[in-house]
């Protein structure tokens, strides 16, 4: 899943790591306002296993593999809903799958500042054009994580958890 917190909305590409019944009862829970799902298919004919492999939302931008998303109506759902808030950044099959285009996380640090999360090889496979519109929405954070793309199949958004919980002053 990835969510759009600002919206109340999550997105869902269903796999058999995402099955519809539970994530009804998932967002029922959490009290999710909308629930976009969608079939997907890879290059090799496969559903996508993880949303986040082929989907970014940040604030106030999108990236997206529409390309994967197979049936042309929730293509165009999906498309519709994301352009509504969101500058939409539109990769290809290629930039997902060999790039990891699709999966970077956009956080703020503790002063607030945007940033963006990334690989290096996610950086390479962005366009020049891209990457400017990802730069005016964050500081673009590069790390070379080959290992981990090659053999574990992931990027530095599998890599990272987003903490949505009052913020708390420690000291230690």
């Amino acid at each position: 899943m990835v969510f759009d917190h600002c919206h109340n909305r999550v997105y869902a590409a269903l796999s058999e790591r995402c099955n519809e019944q539970l994530l009804k009862r998932f967002t029922k829970r959490t009290g999710i306002k909308e629930v976009i799902s969608f079939s997907t298919q890879s290059s090799h004919g496969k559903a996508i296993y993880h949303t986040n492999v082929m989907m970014s939302i940040g604030d106030g931008f999108a990236v997206v593999c529409s390309d994967c998303i197979s049936d042309v109506t929730e293509r165009k759902q999906v498309m519709e809903s994301l352009s509504t808030h969101h500058e939409v950044i539109e990769i290809s099959i290629e930039q997902m799958e060999e790039y990891f285009c699709g999966n970077i996380l956009n956080i703020r640090n503790r002063d607030g500042d945007a940033l963006i999360i990334m690989s290096d090889s996610a950086y390479q496979g962005f366009t020049f054009t891209q990457q400017e519109i990802l730069k005016k929405h964050g500081k673009l954070i590069i790390n070379s994580i080959p290992t981990i793309e090659k053999i574990g199949g992931g990027s530095c958004r599998c890599m990272l958890a987003e903490i949505f919980l009052p913020s708390q002053e420690t000291t230690l």
